[in-house]
Protein backbone atom coordinates (compact mmCIF):
# COMPACT_ATOMS: atom_id res chain seq x y z
CA UNK A 1 0.00 0.00 0.00
CA UNK A 2 1.44 3.68 -0.78
CA UNK A 3 0.22 5.98 1.32
CA UNK A 4 0.58 9.68 1.43
CA UNK A 5 -1.70 11.76 3.67
CA UNK A 6 -1.32 15.28 4.83
CA UNK A 7 -2.86 17.89 6.97
CA UNK A 8 -3.39 21.33 5.58
CA UNK A 9 -3.60 23.82 8.79
CA UNK A 10 -4.48 27.53 7.91
CA UNK A 11 -3.37 28.41 11.85
CA UNK A 12 -5.01 31.78 12.72
CA UNK A 13 -3.64 31.56 16.68
CA UNK A 14 -0.61 33.37 17.69
CA UNK A 15 0.60 29.85 18.93
CA UNK A 16 2.40 26.60 17.30
CA UNK A 17 -0.23 23.59 18.02
CA UNK A 18 0.56 20.18 17.99
CA UNK A 19 -2.84 18.05 16.94
CA UNK A 20 -3.98 14.19 17.45
CA UNK A 21 -6.65 12.76 15.30
CA UNK A 22 -9.38 10.00 17.11
CA UNK A 23 -11.38 7.99 15.56
CA UNK A 24 -14.85 7.01 16.46
CA UNK A 25 -17.57 4.34 14.95
CA UNK A 26 -21.23 5.37 14.17
CA UNK A 27 -22.07 3.92 18.00
CA UNK A 28 -18.91 6.47 19.37
CA UNK A 29 -17.16 4.15 20.31
CA UNK A 30 -13.59 4.64 20.11
CA UNK A 31 -11.35 3.07 17.74
CA UNK A 32 -7.92 4.32 17.67
CA UNK A 33 -5.39 7.92 17.96
CA UNK A 34 -2.80 9.44 15.36
CA UNK A 35 -0.36 11.76 16.50
CA UNK A 36 0.41 13.88 13.67
CA UNK A 37 4.41 14.55 14.03
CA UNK A 38 5.20 17.86 13.16
CA UNK A 39 3.71 21.09 14.81
CA UNK A 40 1.15 23.74 12.86
CA UNK A 41 3.01 26.84 12.91
CA UNK A 42 1.84 30.40 14.79
CA UNK A 43 0.27 32.83 12.52
CA UNK A 44 2.71 35.95 12.29
CA UNK A 45 1.46 39.10 14.89
CA UNK A 46 2.46 42.51 14.81
CA UNK A 47 3.68 45.36 17.20
CA UNK A 48 0.73 45.21 18.58
CA UNK A 49 0.83 41.65 19.35
CA UNK A 50 -2.11 40.76 16.82
CA UNK A 51 -2.35 38.43 13.96
CA UNK A 52 -1.79 39.78 11.31
CA UNK A 53 -2.75 36.67 8.46
CA UNK A 54 -3.30 32.98 8.75
CA UNK A 55 -0.22 30.63 8.83
CA UNK A 56 -0.36 27.62 6.44
CA UNK A 57 1.50 24.27 7.17
CA UNK A 58 1.71 21.05 5.59
CA UNK A 59 2.14 18.34 8.05
CA UNK A 60 2.41 14.72 6.77
CA UNK A 61 -0.03 11.58 8.58
CA UNK A 62 1.56 8.29 9.58
CA UNK A 63 -0.36 5.54 8.42
CA UNK A 64 0.26 2.02 8.02
CA UNK A 65 -2.52 -0.71 6.72
CA UNK A 66 -4.41 -1.04 9.96
CA UNK A 67 -4.65 2.69 10.48
CA UNK A 68 -6.26 2.74 6.98
CA UNK A 69 -8.37 -0.15 8.16
CA UNK A 70 -9.79 1.70 11.18
CA UNK A 71 -10.41 5.44 9.00
CA UNK A 72 -12.29 3.14 6.75
CA UNK A 73 -14.61 2.39 10.12
CA UNK A 74 -14.79 5.40 11.46
CA UNK A 75 -17.49 7.46 11.01
CA UNK A 76 -16.34 10.62 12.99
CA UNK A 77 -13.10 11.85 13.50
CA UNK A 78 -12.20 14.15 16.68
CA UNK A 79 -9.35 16.62 16.76
CA UNK A 80 -7.41 17.36 19.24
CA UNK A 81 -4.96 20.66 19.12
CA UNK A 82 -2.66 21.45 21.94
CA UNK A 83 -1.46 25.48 21.56
CA UNK A 84 2.13 26.09 22.75
CA UNK A 85 2.20 28.88 24.99
CA UNK A 86 6.37 29.03 25.19
CA UNK A 87 7.71 31.79 27.47
CA UNK A 88 7.43 34.94 26.04
CA UNK A 89 8.30 38.54 27.74
CA UNK A 90 4.76 40.06 27.18
CA UNK A 91 0.85 38.22 27.41
CA UNK A 92 -0.86 37.22 24.09
CA UNK A 93 -4.41 38.04 24.03
CA UNK A 94 -6.74 35.73 22.11
CA UNK A 95 -9.38 38.21 19.84
CA UNK A 96 -12.53 37.37 18.76
CA UNK A 97 -12.39 35.79 15.04
CA UNK A 98 -8.93 33.97 15.27
CA UNK A 99 -9.31 29.98 14.32
CA UNK A 100 -8.22 27.55 12.55
CA UNK A 101 -9.04 25.75 9.18
CA UNK A 102 -7.95 22.26 9.03
CA UNK A 103 -8.00 19.67 5.55
CA UNK A 104 -7.46 15.93 5.32
CA UNK A 105 -5.69 15.50 2.07
CA UNK A 106 -5.53 11.68 1.26
CA UNK A 107 -3.39 9.93 -1.68
CA UNK A 108 -2.99 5.94 -1.27
CA UNK A 109 -3.69 2.72 -3.10
CA UNK A 110 -5.82 0.41 -1.27
CA UNK A 111 -6.14 -3.36 -2.17
CA UNK A 112 -9.72 -4.56 -1.24
CA UNK A 113 -9.84 -8.41 -0.88
CA UNK A 114 -13.34 -9.63 -1.40
CA UNK A 115 -13.26 -13.52 -0.62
Amino acid sequence: MCIRDSLYADNGFPFDAKIQLAMYDEFDNYIQTISVENQILAAPVDGNLRVTSKKQSVLAIPLNTADVDNLYKAKKLLFTIAFTTQPQSQFIKIYEGYEIDLQIVGDFSYNVDLK
